[in-house]
């Protein structure tokens, strides 16, 4: 018989198959499930077989393209810049424009002015929320109530009478959290902006505060993101309506040239520009009363009722537009550390400057390397004379330091200090981050902190106090003594001076 059709018009009157019939019954049903068992076989190797042919139907590559049957595409990749990318082409489906139109791939629409309707939804901003264990997770910044008992007991422990500065460094803000790129922070970088919020309930109790660098993490190898990330952090820390100061230094991820740990090959278009972080810092609008070198990234600032001046430096001062032959960066701020010639100078001769009685607490994010062993990949431009600078500074010497035999040609420095003429001075204390680790270091001439990193790296702490590492620096400059009151996973320190 030719198929099944033929078989059933034999019983069209409800006969019970019997003899050949039922055996031609029974064959064609088990043909049947054969073909259907074996028309679509899995393979458990992420292929399947029809008919006899192996297919790879849609596997992730697992770097924003996906392989069908052993072609590649990229379908859409979100470019995070309001354009996406379709097979290799960039378009932009819708843009806000907020002037009241729209742009559709270039072609600008006034889709319905606001006139033309009414909403009680007008002022309706939605947030995209992120569940996260035991925390909320706030992209515009949000003092979490679990933590408001134990940062006012902080508070309740803050002496107004003395000169307050709150360090916060190392939160290694990330937006867009990625598990599969190295120097993510799966417990920490997306909260950077909690912290900053924390932070500016503080500055209400403090007279300055200063964010050591690596405010932002920097490794997900759009520039456009890296940016939006630094102006998101340093907006919610610096727009404030507390009276005391805020100030931004430079770290060593904040420009995104921590890619190169990707295995990405860097060049001066991938990373940030000293231009980009003074916009993103105001530096050029001098928010607090600072002194800075025309308008850039390092300061100084004065308060006098308790004779103690702030200087903030910039300890990845290279020339990051440098470029190989190759048209790569000769020098990332990632793993290139420096002082250069114009600031050397500035420090000598105008921070440094110093009036009779006062105190020096001086900021920066790479320390000087003692209590810690530096990576074998980085390298140290000018640390030593920026040393015996402020070695100088105290003892009242005037002297003339040079750079270092061996020292490339684009870092070669001279100063003359003229700290004979001043006499000496206090530094109350060297403030640094970018190790992670508490170290308390005295030198011969003054002390070295280096604190934790406000990045929290224990899914236990999500939520809670330790989920924060930040410290209130506090000096008694009458008794010259330093209490460091830790918050958080910071712990309480102190220290003559």
């Amino acid at each position: 018989m030719s198929d099944y059709s033929d078989l059933k018009n034999k019983f069209k009157t409800d006969d019970i198959p019997t003899g050949d019939n039922y055996a031609e019954l029974i064959d064609l049903a088990g043909s049947a499930k054969d073909l259907g068992d074996n028309a679509v076989v899995d393979n458990k190797d992420g292929s399947i077989t029809i008919n006899g042919t192996k297919l790879v139907p849609v596997n992730d590559n697992k770097d924003g393209t996906i392989r069908v049957n052993g072609s590649s595409y990229r379908p859409v990749i979100d470019n995070n810049d309001n354009t996406l990318t379709l097979n290799g082409k960039v378009i932009a489906p819708v843009k806000d424009n907020q002037d009241g139109t729209i742009t559709v791939n270039t072609q600008t629409y006034t889709p319905v002015k606001k006139s033309d309707y009414t909403s009680d939804l007008d002022n309706l901003v939605t947030k995209k929320q992120v569940s996260i264990p035991n925390s909320s997770l706030m992209d515009i910044g949000e003092f979490p109530d679990s933590m408001r008992e134990g940062v006012n007991k902080l508070v309740s422990s803050i002496d107004s009478s003395k000169f307050n500065m709150l360090w916060i460094s190392d939160s290694h803000y990330e937006n867009l959290f990625d598990s599969t790129v190295a120097g993510a922070y799966p417990y920490g970088g997306m909260y950077g902006l909690n912290h900053a919020a924390v932070a500016e309930y503080l500055s209400n109790y403090v007279d300055v505060v200063v964010a050591g660098g690596d405010n932002t993490n920097g490794i997900d190898a759009s520039l456009q993101h890296s940016i939006s990330d630094l102006y998101s952090y340093a907006t919610r820390l610096i727009v404030s309506s507390s009276e005391s100061d805020k100030f931004l230094l430079l770290g060593n991820h904040d420009d995104g040239s921590p890619i190169a740990a990707q295995g990405v090959t860097v060049s001066p278009d991938m990373v940030m520009t000293n231009e980009d972080f003074e916009k993103a810092f105001m530096t050029g609008d001098l928010n607090f009363g600072e002194t800075r070198d025309n308008g850039g990234l390092y300061f100084y600032k004065d308060y006098p009722d308790k004779k103690v001046r702030v200087i903030g430096l910039n300890s990845l001062d290279i020339p990051y537009d440098m470029k190989n032959s190759d048209g790569s960066s000769k020098y990332t701020r990632w793993l290139d550390y420096a002082y250069n010639n114009e600031q050397l100078n500035w420090l000598v001769n105008s921070a440094l400057m110093v009036p009779q009685g006062y105190g020096v607490i001086i900021c920066t994010h790479i320390p000087l390397t003692y209590g810690f062993t530096p990576s074998s990949k980085s390298s140290y431009h000018n640390f030593d004379m920026f040393e015996e600078i402020l070695n100088c500074f105290v003892t009242g010497q005037s002297k003339t330091i040079e750079s270092k035999s061996g020292t490339p040609p684009e870092f070669a420095t001279t100063v003359n200090t003229k700290f004979g003429n001043q006499g000496p001075r206090s530094i109350i204390g060297l403030y640094g981050g970018h190790v992670h680790v508490e170290f308390l270091t005295k030198l011969t001439n003054f002390t070295q902190v280096i604190s934790l990193a406000d990045v929290n790296i224990s899914v236990n702490n999500i939520g809670t106090i330790n989920e924060l590492g930040m410290s209130v620096i506090q000096v008694d400059t009458q008794n010259r003594q330093v209490d460091i009151l830790g918050l958080g996973r910071a712990t309480n320190r102190s220290y003559k001076y």
